[in-house]
């Protein structure tokens, strides 16, 4: 889980400032390649590397290692697009929390592809922001995704 917790704050954190993973990675001195297997979760991060992100975004190397919670967050912010994580959480803030849905239909109502909601749900139901409260048990049955309890919704 820890590798997924830094690979989303770094990813984060690029994304707050604009810049796509070739210029993190040219700057960081890795290949981009690393850089997308970190953000994804999928690799190891050396300390040295680790530092280097840190230092490359001003940030202290604790703060790539801590769970940050996304709750605040809705619509843009100005020269930023927003993440697949946040249309799923806007998305469900619409429906007051909670919805029924299969993930390529979610997509569809999102505007994202099927690949980057299944794996922004992992995200969330690992960061504990989305829990799945019912199976849908088959082809074209969706689960029911609930916002956690933790959560304080916007007044959208």
């Amino acid at each position: 889980m820890l590798k997924e917790v830094i690979g989303t704050n770094i990813s984060s954190l690029r994304g707050e400032r604009g810049w796509t993973k070739w210029e993190l990675s040219q700057a960081v001195g890795i290949s981009s390649r690393y850089l997308r297997s970190i953000e994804r979760g999928e690799a190891n991060i050396t300390v040295k590397i680790l530092e280097r992100v840190a230092e490359v975004f001003g940030v202290s190397p604790v703060e790539l290692v801590t769970l940050k919670r996304r709750h605040g967050v809705s619509g843009t912010r100005r020269g930023r697009r927003e993440t697949t994580e946040e249309r799923i959480i806007r998305f469900l803030r619409r429906r007051k929390g909670e919805a029924t849905i299969v993930a390529p239909k979610m997509a569809k109502k999102i505007g994202r592809s099927e690949r980057a909601v299944w794996k922004s749900l992992k995200s969330l139901r690992t960061s504990g922001e989305v829990v799945v409260i019912e199976r849908g048990g088959g082809r074209g049955k969706g689960n029911t995704y609930r916002l956690s309890s933790t959560y304080e919704p916007d007044n959208d």
